[in-house]
């Protein structure tokens, strides 16, 4: 249905043909591979479909590599597209010539090298693959490249049914065998729920009801907030581990949900806590960890809808172990860390708290890298208005965060006169803005759509204070983003301080306006 285009001369023929066939697709068009690749992640994120990003041979393939590794550890179907010289050329060294087949190695799983005659096969094979990874299709053209009239092309009705629907048909599935003795041994464990797609979120809502246990909820699980389950929830990871020591409560086995956790638990679980058994409910085929565990990868909507059943029909219960005691010493450091950021709103922490609060309900939500990931999720306020948060987290990476942003935030921007209602924040750290400079560049073809590029500026990589002496590793730098807000035209507010409300006189009441706003906190 949608496209990302970066032209080129050796893709020409699908330019051309783009060009006469204006209502075929939905095109955005981008200028740098490596940012429209990403933005062709946020866009598959919000759509549930497919999506391919068209690029010209040689080095623009190349281009597309870190999209690629992301979006094989994010289970995203990106298509990537990539015009080549003819086949005789190849290792010849020839201008523009590169060995593109097999460029992208383990990250694209299917790979299909075409040229004219040969593609019909190719092209059944694509139908019939299950869109849960990237696909690399390599289309060798030769000279003339544009040869005659440009045909007029369409493609009638397209069935609308979205990738999900073909892995949720079938609502019970066989507990595995090592699921059942985990169970078996664990009693008392604890629940750790990464990222999870709308779709999953009340499979995992019924599972963690009955479990009954203490549960860490990341904002990105899109149950955080969620009033049916704070007499669960576990609101700080900072310092569990003392807590469970202080309460007597010693997990025996940890169950995760969803994308893979973000607290420093979870690393921990392979170094001190290796002896732990760990069980993953995951769509993916990743464990996450480094060590043996126990993985059963299932639609969530299945593995939780199954387990759940199973686990009434067990009549399984939780060993109470002093439970009370670690949700209070748990809701004794909450009120403590909630004080500090009162005391201390100039804070990185405490212009979270307080930007969680600003921010209108119902807003989308984007988290671009680990700090502000963390952050929120220790900071944010628990009430539930409605965020629809995410982050792109299948590597990682601090590449393209910009622009999965700008791809997320699009979502419902069409042909029509009125602006998205919903209100777009992304949540930066100053050197992963750095990292994608070019990312707005697509804003222009978003009609309806605005944005809040939110810019955390510390001078640099400041999570790498705490954990390396040397300096260098944190790229300190002096740079503000006035500049990058103008070269797009985009409003520019600087806060040193988060205010409580919008004033009537923000910028931020402009209507139709995207902007940067850039926030220094105190050092």
């Amino acid at each position: 249905r949608e496209l990302c285009v970066c032209p080129g001369a050796r893709n020409a023929p699908w330019i051309a043909l783009l060009s006469a066939n204006p209502d075929l697709f939905k095109t955005y068009y981008h200028f740098e591979e490596r940012s429209a690749a990403f933005f062709a992640l946020g866009r598959i994120r919000q759509t549930g479909r497919p999506m391919a990003v068209l690029t010209t041979s040689g080095t623009a393939v190349g281009e597309l590599l870190p999209a690629a590794m992301e979006a094989y550890y994010s289970g995203f179907p990106l298509i990537l597209l990539t015009a080549d010289r003819p086949r005789y050329y190849r290792n010849s060294g020839a201008p523009q010539t590169a060995e593109q087949v097999g460029i992208f190695g383990t990250y694209t799983p299917h790979t299909f090298d075409l040229e004219a005659g040969s593609a019909s096969g190719a092209l059944q094979s694509i139908r019939d693959l299950a869109l849960t990874q990237p696909v690399h299709v390599n289309a060798c053209f030769d000279e003339p490249l544009i040869d005659g009239r440009v045909p007029t092309l369409n493609f009638g009705y397209l069935d609308p049914t979205k990738l999900t629907s073909n892995m949720t048909s079938n609502w019970a599935e066989p507990i595995p065998a090592e699921v059942q003795d985990f169970f078996r041994q664990v009693r008392s464990p604890l629940v750790l729920v990464g990222m999870l797609h709308s779709q999953e979120k009340e499979a995992v809502y019924q599972l963690l009801l009955r479990l009954d246990c203490p549960v860490y909820l990341e904002a990105t699980s899109g149950l955080r907030e969620d009033r049916r389950l704070q007499h669960l929830r576990v609101r700080m990871a900072d310092g569990m581990l003392e807590r469970f020591a202080k309460s007597g409560f010693t997990p025996e086995g940890v169950i995760r949900i969803g994308g893979v956790p973000t607290p420093r638990i979870w690393r921990d679980l392979e170094g001190k806590f290796k002896h732990v058994p760990v069980l993953s409910l995951s769509a993916l085929p990743f464990s996450g960890l480094g060590r043996t565990s126990i993985l059963w990868q299932s639609p969530l909507e299945v593995s939780a809808g199954s387990l759940t059943s199973e686990l009434g029909r067990l009549d399984w219960r939780i060993l109470p172990r002093n439970l009370q005691d670690f949700f209070s010493l748990d809701h004794q450091d909450s009120g403590i860390l909630a004080q500090a950021l009162r005391d201390t709103p100039r804070s990185q922490r405490g212009m979270i708290a307080r930007l969680s609060r600003l921010i209108p309900p119902g807003s989308r939500v984007y988290l671009g890298n680990s700090s502000p990931i963390r952050d929120w999720d220790m900071a944010a306020q628990s009430e539930d208005r409605g965020l629809q948060v995410w982050a792109s987290r299948g590597l990682n990476g601090i590449d393209g965060q910009v622009s999965t942003f700008l791809g997320y935030a699009a979502a419902v921007s069409g042909s029509g006169a009125e602006a998205d209602p919903i209100q777009n924040w992304a949540i930066l750290g100053d050197l992963t803005s750095l990292y994608d400079l070019a990312g707005p560049w697509v804003l222009s073809q978003l009609k309806n759509t605005t944005v809040n590029l939110v810019v955390i500026n510390n001078g640099g990589g400041k999570i790498f204070s705490g954990m390396f002496q040397q300096k260098e590793f944190q790229n300190q730098h002096g740079i503000e983003f006035r500049a990058w807000a103008d070269l797009w035209g985009l409003d520019y507010i600087l806060w040193n301080e988060i205010p409580e409300t919008f004033s009537s006189d923000s910028l931020l009441q402009v209507q139709g306006r995207s902007r940067v706003i850039e926030v220094q906190p105190a050092q």
